[in-house]
């Protein structure tokens, strides 16, 4: 049975203590002037990593909200798929776009990469880019917020994992060959799966090789030329739907 709906909201743990939780100052905000509740009303709370409960407003104030956690809520569940994006760093407002749909599509991680052709470093941007997240996951449903590492340059991301092979696609604009659907299904039995995006201007032919030697297969999303924030969220929402969890019954 579906959990009944409640207004959502990420905290971390050291926002708890004793069975009470100790709302931000912007959930605070949120929750007295945008959502306007009262002593006495019941929200959810979660840890980001799994975790929710029903919660009950003890003190709704202008400087300090707060509230008794009740009971565990049924979450719903993740998938089992770990869905991995390696995005090229394109302009800040593409990658924010990426990092709130990626949540909602229940991506594991996102590594934003800097390329040989990214337009950005992405400094400092990291912050923001985890607020966007967790704000997805209150909005979605999910209990779990995606990992976002710091921005790291290509050769540096795969110099530290590449070293024992690692599974997944790169969307090349240049494969002539395999398609994005012949090349799930060299990955129907994967359990972690890497998916890597260029930046706006692509990537670079040596890191398209490199990328393939440490395990990675080339693959098309057909004749139209995607923009790097469409092709990420088109690619990550198929292979939810092939391989994860989209589309399939929430329960009853």
């Amino acid at each position: 049975m579906r959990p009944k709906s409640l207004h959502r909201f990420c905290v971390a743990p050291a926002q708890i203590s004793e069975g009470q939780v100790r709302f931000s100052r912007e959930q605070a905000r949120q929750i007295v002037r945008v959502l306007r509740m009262r002593r006495g009303d019941t929200l959810a709370v979660f840890d980001g990593m799994g975790a929710e409960h029903e919660a009950e407003l003890t003190t709704v104030g202008s400087g300090e909200v707060t509230a008794l956690l009740k009971g565990m809520r049924a979450t719903a569940s993740e998938p089992a798929l770990r869905l991995i994006l390696l995005q090229g760093l394109p302009k800040a407002e593409k990658m924010e776009l990426i990092v709130q749909k990626a949540t909602e599509l229940g991506i594991h991680r996102i590594v934003p990469l800097r390329c040989e052709r990214s337009m950005s470093k992405g400094s400092g941007r990291l912050p923001r880019w985890r607020i966007i997240a967790r704000e997805a996951a209150e909005q979605c449903g999910r209990a779990v917020v995606p990992n976002i590492d710091e921005p790291v340059s290509f050769a540096a991301f795969f110099a530290a994992e590449g070293g024992a092979g690692l599974r997944g696609i790169v969307l090349w604009e240049d494969e002539g060959g395999r398609g994005f659907r012949e090349a799930l299904t060299l990955m129907a039995d994967a359990e972690r799966l890497h998916v890597l995006v260029g930046p706006e201007g692509g990537l670079a032919p040596d890191e398209v090789k490199l990328a393939g030697h440490l395990g990675l297969v080339t693959a098309s999303l057909g004749q139209r030329t995607l923009r790097t924030e469409t092709a990420a969220l088109v690619s990550l929402g198929i292979i939810q739907y092939e391989l994860g969890d989209l589309g399939l019954p929430g329960g009853n």
